[in-house]
């Protein structure tokens, strides 16, 4: 605006002070085309910085509220006088299923957490569900109608007395957000009888400039992958020298960057289930590489 000012100041003194000038209406117009210049610069400007400012508080701070989305839970009791012997003793079974989210309010944040949930449908082999999955509307009911039938089959086996019991659970938790990115946490456990079950956590991590998941590739040039995963094994190394006295219970040759991250102010931490990289016993492990390691290694957009 003070550039426009300007430009108007100085067409009046032009015309002002050459009101005889035979080149007069040359000047009126050399200035009357650096004012369109002017304005056409700010009205620019002006596009960029909205467009910036979008960006900026597309997503506010979040009011995430978690939601419980499904719950079932039956006991069954066999009659003492029908156990067989081939029935392995299991004379009680039961079914438990559990999902809750979080919900921010934010429809495509919200849709790409359920979509998480859901994996990869393409590989349901069951042709009917994966057909009628696709016409649901939202990612939402895709994923209600998918627990369900996770639940039913669990039932069956439950009033079959084929396990002692059968449970799944699924947990997204708010993390935070820091900058343009926003992470997850996403518990899991399952049970289908034997000595324990087994739990996990994955991350999800989001750009919501991009409106996306932060993958590895994303996080790490392709280029870079191999130092990258490199330095990570030494990380496993001094982990297993404090904790198991050097013991390795993976290869080198096995060894892999985990796709399950999140971001921390000592640098990048790299979760691993149980039986990954250690015994069951030791739960999940995780692994941090420094941002001193991984500054020049990484996209510079998820630098801190």
């Amino acid at each position: 605006m003070k550039k426009s000012l300007l430009a108007l100041l100085i067409a009046s003194t032009l015309v002002l002070s050459a009101c005889d000038d035979k080149d007069t209406q040359a000047k009126l117009q050399t200035a009357e085309q650096t004012i369109s210049q002017l304005n056409a610069q700010l009205e620019k400007s002006q596009a960029e910085l909205k467009v910036a400012q979008e960006k900026r508080t597309e997503v506010p701070a979040l009011q995430v509220k978690p939601v419980t989305l499904f719950e079932k839970r039956q006991e069954f009791n066999r009659d003492p006088d029908s156990i067989k012997e081939d029935d392995f003793g299991v004379s009680q079974s039961y079914v438990d299923y559990h999902l809750s989210s979080v919900e921010t309010g934010i429809t495509w944040l919200d849709d790409l957490l359920y979509n998480e949930l859901i994996g990869d449908i393409s590989a349901t082999e069951d042709k009917n569900l994966l057909a009628e999955l696709k016409a649901l509307p939202t990612p939402k009911d895709r994923l209600l109608k998918l627990y369900e039938v996770y639940y039913q089959e669990g039932l069956a086996e439950a009033k079959e007395f084929n396990t002692f019991g059968n449970e799944l659970s699924d947990s997204v938790f708010y993390l935070g957000q820091r900058q343009n990115v926003v992470t997850f946490s996403h518990s899991m456990y399952a049970f289908t009888g034997g000595a324990h079950g087994n739990g996990w956590t994955d991350y999800i991590n989001v750009d919501i400039n991009k409106k996306a998941k932060i993958g590895l590739d994303d996080l790490i040039p392709k280029a870079n992958q191999s130092k990258f995963q490199d330095l990570l094994w030494e990380s496993y190394k001094t982990y297993r020298q404090e904790n198991s006295d050097g013991e390795l219970y993976a290869n080198q040759k096995d060894f892999y960057v985990s796709p399950a991250f999140y971001f921390s102010a000592e640098g990048i931490n790299f979760v691993y289930p149980p039986y990954a990289i250690g015994y069951y016993v030791e739960g999940d492990i995780t692994l941090t590489l420094y941002w001193n390691q991984v500054e020049d290694l990484i996209n510079k957009a998820y630098l801190w």
